[in-house]
């Protein structure tokens, strides 16, 4: 019963953080999860809600910056592609340092030099956005940040911001899922616990939906850059000691 109720904490801490913001369950959800049940099982477990929640894509459809989305996605798919082949080939810590660095720098010019940093939509910059999600979904399953960077640097407005990242993420989810072949990794222990905790998604993916826009821009904003940080040290502290031979 108690591992349960942990399950059913994480996902409503995980899903509702990224039904407010946009991004980061899997940050949140796969880590908490791995010390429960191997990584393995933690991150087929994670990608059926992430799958799941393209459900609120549908939902925020109005909301979404549409003139944004072909060249990101384009470049998305191509990247996915690429990412998921090269998957057995670049070492993961690699992977993990080189998302890390990209994400602390963007953080720090974001802090100092924000003027700076500023972009015009444009068909090159989102196909390169888009393919440096891909290529990190298809990876290490975390594509949101490149995303995240390219868009924060575009849409000032949170609705349409956040509106934008579920949709992007929900494709990048729906078309990993079978070029990695989770079907294949799926077991009845983990449909078990995805029933458990599918009442705890459901809640967190419903106040989220309800909330997200009585969230203050500024407020909204930081939160977006805090798990930003999050990432990158995360992935830093893989990189450097957990990974390290």
């Amino acid at each position: 019963m108690s591992h349960i109720l942990y399950s059913s904490l994480v996902i409503i801490l995980a899903f509702g953080g990224q039904a407010l913001f946009g991004f980061g369950g899997g940050l949140v959800a796969v880590p908490l999860l791995s010390l429960l049940l191997n990584v393995g099982d933690a991150v087929v477990l994670v990608a059926i809600f992430q799958f799941l929640f393209g459900a609120l894509a549908i939902r925020n459809y109005r909301s979404v910056a549409w003139s944004l989305m072909p060249s990101l996605l384009v470049g998305m798919l191509l990247g996915l592609l690429v990412g998921v082949w090269a998957l057995p080939l670049l070492p993961e810590r690699f992977l993990q340092g080189l998302l890390s660095v990209t994400i602390i720098a963007f953080l720090i010019e974001a802090a100092l030099a924000p003027r700076l940093g500023a972009v015009r939509p444009s068909a090159l910059g989102g196909m390169c956005a888009g393919a440096a999600s891909g290529f990190f979904q298809g990876c290490l399953g975390m594509g949101g940040p490149p995303v995240v960077m390219y868009l924060k640097k575009i849409i000032s407005d949170t609705v349409v911001f956040r509106a934008s990242m579920i949709f992007c993420l929900s494709v990048a989810n729906a078309v990993r899922i079978p070029l990695v072949g989770y079907n294949e990794l799926f077991t009845v222990e983990i449909g078990m616990r995805f029933l458990q905790a599918l009442p705890a998604f459901l809640v967190a993916a419903w106040l989220g939906q309800r909330y997200h826009d009585r969230v203050p821009a500024k407020l909204y904003f930081r939160v977006v850059y805090a798990l930003l940080g999050v990432t990158a040290v995360i992935l830093l502290v893989k990189a450097v000691l957990i990974n390290a031979p």
